[in-house]
């Protein structure tokens, strides 16, 4: 990868990030995955937005629709659902790794999943993430960077 701020691992696809951000590991995702990314969090209640909601360590889960998904990103209504798959296998296989310095000065190096399950409805034709507690916070104040999305 040409990225400095990811770092390959060899059995899960782990993300490294700096300064607690989350974009570089957004960065890195395919197109499938940023969008599926991007849906859930145009899902979130303007309330868990608000400073103090965004520190909290509560995970949310997210019902992202195949028809939605088409129409949101002008795909073919027939090859969402495949691709919305895809994404959130690849999603829940993601680790992301950061560092935070204690207060003695010593640097610690944490480990989380952005998603910590998975639920999918092939007949019903949707797509439900559960993003991990210890992520929240992170793409809570990543979301306050995000444009509108679609139609």
């Amino acid at each position: 990868m040409s990225d400095p701020d990811l770092l390959p691992s060899e059995s899960l696809e782990e993300l490294k990030i700096r300064n607690g951000h989350i974009s570089a590991s957004l960065k890195s995702m395919d197109l499938p995955e940023k969008r599926l990314v991007a849906l859930a969090l145009k899902t979130i209640d303007p309330d868990m937005l608000e400073p103090r909601a965004a520190l909290s360590n509560t995970g949310w889960k997210v019902k992202i629709l195949a028809r939605e998904y088409a129409r949101t990103f002008n795909i073919s209504p027939t090859g969402s659902f495949e691709e919305m798959r895809s994404a959130s296998d690849k999603l829940f296989k993601k680790v992301v790794i950061y560092e935070v310095e204690e207060r003695d000065g010593r640097m610690v190096t944490k480990k989380m999943r952005l998603v910590s399950g998975v639920s999918l409805a092939i007949g019903g034709g949707y797509v439900e993430l559960n993003f991990a507690p210890e992520a929240a916070p992170h793409l809570l104040r990543y979301a306050l960077l995000l444009p509108p999305l679609g139609p």
